[in-house]
């Protein structure tokens, strides 16, 4: 999987680096919003790994964008406990998957959170281009509605109707 790291701290930047790369995965990292943003303009990318608190352009704002101009990326949010304007990070990362990010993760996690959320966004992709092409894998039948809307709207379709199939069947057991 192609992975866009973004993270302004370069000591836990490396650290997940290493740890992706080690499990497979090819990544490019960023330090910023701005960068990934403009990293996402030439490069294609299968998941991005964005932190919420960084300068120049925060998360929030990165996952704006990357779910307005490449609504087929899925976004992991990763924040830390540190305050801003009185919320805290488990604020912040709800108000991540309002903009459109797949799953969060809350600092400090260990390698194997990291790779088990990778692992599940992932089973998501896979699960989504099952239902595209008209095999589903899932437990439950899909229902018609659904599948009529993401006729209508794709993206939109995979970031509800699969993440609602994420929660309820996708978890981590077995990962890696």
């Amino acid at each position: 999987m192609r992975i866009l790291l973004v993270d302004d701290d370069d000591d836990v930047r490396a650290a997940m680096g290493r740890v992706l790369a080690d499990a497979g995965h090819d990544v490019t990292q960023a330090d910023n919003g701005r960068e990934a943003v403009s990293m996402a303009v030439t490069m294609k990318f299968d998941l991005g790994i964005v932190d919420i608190f960084m300068p120049t352009m925060d998360g929030l704002e990165t996952i704006r964008h990357f779910h307005g101009h490449l609504p087929l990326l899925r976004i992991l949010a990763i924040s830390g406990s540190r305050r801003r304007r009185g919320a805290t990070a488990p604020r912040f990362l709800n108000a991540a998957i309002a903009f459109g990010a797949a799953s969060t993760l809350a600092k400090p996690f260990s390698s194997s959170e990291l790779l088990c959320a990778v692992h599940s966004i992932d089973r998501l992709v896979a699960a989504a281009n099952a239902i595209s092409a008209g095999v589903v894998r899932c437990g439950d039948p899909f229902p018609k509605a659904a599948h009529d809307e993401r006729l209508e709207n794709r993206s939109r379709f995979e970031r509800t109707a699969t993440g609602e199939i994420a929660r309820r069947h996708l978890s981590c057991k077995g990962a890696p």
